[in-house]
């Protein structure tokens, strides 16, 4: 089956410090926490199974790079 539409909303903040050598950034993936499938797939012929699996959901990190 065909799933409907879907809109993703990911975000990104980046600071850069000590004369742009040191970098901050915080992001998030999928802010709205929409459910999706991300990968489907069937195993066809006679065994007739078809496997879904969910995307992930909303999710949070952060990131510090340093350049030497």
């Amino acid at each position: 089956g065909e799933q409907d539409g879907y809109h993703l909303l990911h975000g990104r903040l980046t600071w850069d410090i000590n004369d742009d050598r040191t970098t901050l950034a915080l992001w998030a993936r999928n802010l709205t926490d929409e459910r999706y499938f991300d990968e489907a797939f069937s195993l066809g012929g006679s065994i007739g199974t078809f496997n879904r699996y969910f995307a992930q959901p909303r999710t949070f990190g952060g990131e510090i790079r340093y350049r030497f």
